[in-house]
């Protein structure tokens, strides 16, 4: 029996249900759609004769044919059109949420803690880091680039949503504080929903960099002193591969004067310590009398 062809907002609604996360981002929902509208079929069935070049007309079609029949829905917070649940994404946490909108974020200093299991204390402010706005680009352009590879100019030229920086204060109603951070290892991925972590090795050392975005310098020496011995390995690796010369010393006169731990590598970053403002454990406290 000859069957009718199937409309884009139909393809693209199927399409959508198979998603496995239900949260899609605009970027996310303009690539489905230009992919379905290069496509001449979906799941056997013949798509309808369109334009050559999907056309942005093309994507608002699919979005308003969405919105309507309660297919997505708009996160409130974020900018208009930049996020969307899809069915069943009502219960999303602010946690899966940030690590949807933006791509190259993760989770860091206090709220990395409370996911690695090193403090009791439930932060009231979401912790993050992101690259920086010229890191940021360059990821996003590297990232368009491998996910449309020859299509990238014809995405581009048709106006479909480009992967853009989000800007947000607050998730859920949960305040956010986004730090800049380099990605070289920071992160791994959890299994549940995406959501992105500092590594124990990175939760440590940034501990040392930011103890003010880690419950303060008191609780960064309380949970070094509770958890380090288990994780002395990885922490050195972590200080040995990204570290610098503040780190080191930091890092050493923790874990071998305030931890009692001992390792031959502790020599070597004793090297690097000397009397000034940037050495000191906490930069911004008045200088000790007495010092290591």
């Amino acid at each position: 029996m000859h069957q009718d062809p199937i409309p884009l907002p139909q393809a693209a609604s199927l399409a959508l249900s198979r998603l496995k996360f239900p949260v899609v981002t605009a970027y996310q929902l303009g690539r489905l759609v230009f992919a379905l509208d290069r496509a001449g079929s979906i799941d056997g069935q013949r798509r309808e004769v369109r334009k050559p070049v999907p056309e942005r007309r093309h994507f608002l079609e699919v979005r308003s044919f969405l919105t309507e029949h309660g297919m997505i829905h708009p996160v409130r917070g974020f900018p208009e059109g930049a996020l969307y649940t899809l069915p069943g994404g009502a219960n999303v946490g602010a946690h899966e949420l940030l690590c949807t909108v933006d791509p190259f974020a993760y989770l860091s200093h206090l709220s990395a803690m409370a996911l690695h299991g090193l403090t009791d204390r439930i932060p009231q402010m979401i912790f993050a880091s992101s690259p920086s706005p010229r890191q940021w680009r360059s990821f996003a352009d590297e990232q368009m680039r491998k996910d449309l590879g020859d299509e990238l100019q014809s995405y581009v030229d048709a106006g479909f949503p480009m992967l853009r920086r989000p800007t947000f204060e607050k998730i859920l109603g949960q305040p956010v504080h986004l730090a800049q951070s380099s990605h070289l290892g920071a992160f791994k991925r959890l299994e549940s929903h995406g959501v992105r972590v500092s590594t124990l090795g990175r939760t440590f050392l940034d501990m040392l960099r930011d103890a003010d975005l880690c419950g303060g310098i008191q609780h960064v020496l309380d949970t070094y002193r509770a958890h380090a011995a288990p994780y002395l390995q990885l922490i050195i690796g972590e200080v040995e591969q990204h570290g610098n010369d503040i780190d080191k010393v930091r890092a050493g006169y923790v874990l071998e004067e305030r931890c009692g731990l001992s390792d031959p590598v502790f020599a070597r970053w004793h090297q690097h310590a000397k009397r000034g403002g940037s050495r000191k454990l906490v930069p911004n406290q008045p200088y000790s009398s007495t010092y290591s």
